[in-house]
């Protein structure tokens, strides 16, 4: 089936060191930037 050939590539993918790794700077940027806005943040 195509859908368990695709769920299993999502998964692998995100249970990887890769992907926790790049997750973990996304999140650190977001926050970063959400701070440095302040009063003006969209994630107050």
């Amino acid at each position: 089936m195509l859908g368990g050939r695709l769920a299993d590539k999502v998964a692998s993918f995100a249970g990887s060191c890769t992907f926790i790794a790049l997750f973990s700077i996304v999140l650190v940027i977001y926050g970063a930037i959400n701070v440095e806005l302040g009063d003006k943040a969209w994630d107050p």
